[in-house]
């Protein structure tokens, strides 16, 4: 009876150890962003005319935010998108979009049809993959892509403050 305790005990210990449950912190194996741009290719709805995608990246940590924008020979078919989702943790890049229905194309709004971009990160500068409406959508469309960094976004600076007096130094005087 104590051994089977004692065995018990040490299995709780284990399971404790092991977190239990995942949901632990996201561990990104890159950091993707920047401006990217290249290519689409095969999309369905500009019925296979090719275009090009241009997009902006944030990533805080393990959350991706942004624009994702197609751009295709008719103005009719271009599409500006909202960026979401996780950061990479392996070479598999998932940006979850939503068409901005805001004024002039903002992102104030969204529709709630889900677009999906799947890419693979080839290298730290290229990511190719497709992407195809998921959910909530009133239309289907599809293709592929294959983008490349352009440009790291910077942060912003913190402005520092201008016209800080400065104190003058102490006059030493010295003793007789």
């Amino acid at each position: 009876m104590g051994r089977s305790l004692r065995w018990l005990g040490v299995i709780a210990l284990l399971g404790l150890g092991c977190g239990g449950g995942g949901g632990g912190p996201c561990m990104p194996s890159a950091d993707i962003s920047g401006t990217w741009s290249g290519p689409t290719s095969g999309d369905d709805v500009a019925r296979g005319n090719p275009g090009t995608v241009s997009a902006a990246i944030t990533q805080d940590s393990c959350t991706l935010g942004g624009t994702w924008n197609f751009s295709f020979g008719d103005a009719l078919l271009d599409k500006s998108l909202e960026i979401t989702g996780s950061a990479p943790e392996t070479t598999a890049v998932q940006l979850d979009l939503k068409q901005c229905n805001g004024a002039a194309g903002s992102c104030s709004t969204v529709a709630p049809c889900d677009i999906r971009a799947s890419g693979t990160l080839v290298s730290p500068t290229e990511i190719s993959g497709t992407y195809m409406t998921v959910e909530n959508c009133s239309f289907s469309e599809s293709g592929s892509f294959d983008i490349t960094l352009r440009a790291r976004l910077t942060p912003t600076p913190l402005t520092t403050p201008t016209g800080v007096p400065t104190l003058p130094f102490p006059t030493v005087t010295p003793t007789p």
